[in-house]
């Protein structure tokens, strides 16, 4: 079993990825980019403790200590 404490789920979608991964207690880290119109009907980007948003996926790599 892993520890979800030390986990993290990387996504674009807050649908799919941010809500799902964060009721799971995993943490997430959100990459906003274009996607398609199912995912862009939401309620906004949820306020959470363990959800981090990056402007691009290359700032995971210099952050990933923090997380």
């Amino acid at each position: 079993e892993e520890d979800s404490e030390s986990m993290y789920h990387v996504g674009n979608s807050i649908r799919s990825d941010l809500y799902p991964s964060l009721n799971a207690g995993i943490g997430c880290v959100y990459v906003p980019c274009e996607t398609w119109a199912f995912e862009r009907n939401h309620n906004g980007v949820p306020e959470h403790p363990k959800l981090f948003t990056f402007d691009t996926i290359d700032e995971i790599i210099g952050n990933y200590d923090s997380l």
